[in-house]
């Protein structure tokens, strides 16, 4: 909203809430110029139009910063020529208005001016903004720092068949500009707890990727430091649904079949789904299996590894130490039977290969 204060050596004008208002006058060479004063109480867009200027007069138009010295904002067009203004997301604060004789002894202009509040996202995680987010990224911006301290937006991820997905955050300044102050961003859980914390350094901003178990979420945002840091921001957001392929129960277990060929089989075990369970018939046989990250690379995290008969009793297990390299069975004999290879984890998210092979005796 737009308000109206009085000053000395200003003159008020008022507006209401998204109305154009219009005010004429008079601009003399030998007087001070007016200055119209008007405050945001939050972010909005601005236009405002100057006119009626007198025949063979120059009346330029310019938008002061709170000082009412710096000039963030001008138009200048040669001769009597319409002057125009348009600033979007101007933070919460005061601003002046201000026609100025540049060529002339006198003349009248008429000043209208306009103003947009942009929708606030809520401040707290009682009123959130809620966002829809799917795979096609989502652009939201809004101001924060002192006078608006914190931002909440409310997502979900997941759903039936899908335990899991991946957040993908891109934090800049407005329009993918530069930040000019310090932001945290924390994503939290629907009991409001932390599960992801990040906070900028500098103007340029970052972005991460986050896997989240089913479920619903909160962003926030807020100034690193209140009392200094403000800014205009955007993020830029996604949201993945990752399919469970695997069962997370041997009774829910995914049904292979195995022959002296390899079978190659991807997925991952992390939150959400830190269990994946297949399930396998054979003959008498030797078996081989391998683990590895995605195409044969590296784990990105820590897996254990198990092999188990139709009665779950567990004939080989194996762990990696932390990230790295896989795991493996290598010839192993099998009587003939039903079993179970189980792959686990307790980090947040780990993609895997897993290839394995029955080979008859």
């Amino acid at each position: 909203m737009l308000k109206s204060l009085s000053h000395s050596g200003f003159s008020p004008l008022s507006f209401n809430r998204g109305v154009s208002k219009e005010i004429r006058g008079l601009l003399e060479k030998d007087k001070q110029p007016k200055a119209f004063r008007v405050r945001f109480a939050a972010r909005s867009n601005l236009i405002a139009r100057l006119g009626n200027t007198r025949f063979n007069t120059n009346v330029n138009l310019e938008l002061l910063d709170s000082t009412g010295e710096t000039v963030i904002a001008a138009s200048r067009r040669l001769a009597n020529r319409p002057e125009l203004i348009e600033v979007k997301g101007l933070a919460p604060g005061t601003y002046f208005l201000r026609p100025v004789l540049a060529r002339g002894k006198w003349s009248r202009f008429r000043l209208r001016a306009n103003t947009t509040p942009i929708p606030d996202s809520g401040n707290t995680a009682s009123t959130p903004r809620f966002l829809d987010l799917t795979s096609t990224p989502t652009q939201v911006g809004e101001f924060i720092g002192a006078e608006d301290r914190s931002d909440y937006y409310a997502f979900s991820v997941g759903g039936f068949g899908f335990p899991t997905g991946q957040l993908s955050l891109a934090l800049t300044g407005e329009n993918s500009d530069l930040l000019t102050g310090n932001v945290t961003i924390k994503i939290r859980d629907s009991s409001l707890r932390v599960v992801r914390q990040r906070t900028s350094n500098g103007r340029i901003g970052f972005r991460f990727e986050e896997p989240l178990a089913a479920g619903n979420y909160f962003i926030q945002v807020e100034p690193a430091n209140p009392t200094r840091d403000e800014t205009n921001y955007q993020l830029t957001l996604s949201t993945t649904a990752i399919p469970d392929r695997a069962g997370n129960t041997p009774n829910a277990a995914q049904i292979v079949s195995l022959d002296a060929s390899n079978s190659l089989f991807q997925d991952f075990v992390g939150i959400g789904d830190q269990q994946d369970y297949y399930k396998f018939t054979v003959p008498k046989s030797r078996f081989n299996l391998r683990l590895t990250g995605p195409n044969g690379n590296l784990l990105n995290g820590e897996v254990t590894l198990r092999l188990r008969d139709n009665v779950n009793t567990i004939l080989e297990e194996q762990k990696t130490a932390g990230s790295g390299a896989g795991l493996a069975i290598e010839n192993k004999t099998l009587a003939a039977g039903t079993y179970i290879v189980q792959v686990s984890t307790t980090a947040r998210f780990v993609n895997y290969s897993l290839v394995m092979a029955a080979d008859p005796s």
